[in-house]
């Protein structure tokens, strides 16, 4: 009695799900690259807002310089936190796709190059907003 061998236990779907795998983690890659504006928007928007003054940090509705720092702590928060997922939601689709790439067609090759690049820039947005999201200043 001998034993199956994998390709003969495989399926007509597994060769067709085979051939699409490496585009879904371009896919991937790209949806991040996609929704990472309206998300960085978002998140800038909804803390800015979320503070008394409307974002003005100068804004005479503060009572105390304390009260000032910790809306605006809140803040920076909001914004540093889904700007840290983001970095490393960027970063595991990085990892992914290197690791993923004995698997791409050579046509797909410049496909993936553009994505890594794309996905390096949308990181890079999101490290800046890590660091301009600081936002404490001197009313003097």
């Amino acid at each position: 009695m001998t034993t199956p061998t994998p390709e003969a236990e495989a399926t007509p779907g597994d060769a067709i799900w085979n051939a699409v795998r490496p585009t879904l983690v371009d896919l991937w890659a790209w949806l991040y690259v996609g929704v990472s504006p309206a998300i960085a928007f978002a998140t800038v928007y909804l803390s800015v807002a979320s503070t008394s003054g409307g974002g003005d940090f100068c804004d005479p509705s503060y009572g105390s310089a304390a009260e000032r720092d910790a809306d605006f702590r809140t803040a920076t928060l909001g914004i540093a936190i889904p700007s840290t997922i983001m970095l490393a939601v960027g970063a595991v689709l990085m990892v992914v796709i290197l690791r993923s790439r004995h698997r791409f067609a050579r046509w797909r090759t410049v496909r993936i190059v553009l994505a890594l690049l794309a996905l390096a820039l949308t990181m890079a947005g999101y490290a800046y907003l890590l660091v301009v999201s600081d936002f404490t200043s001197d009313c003097g």
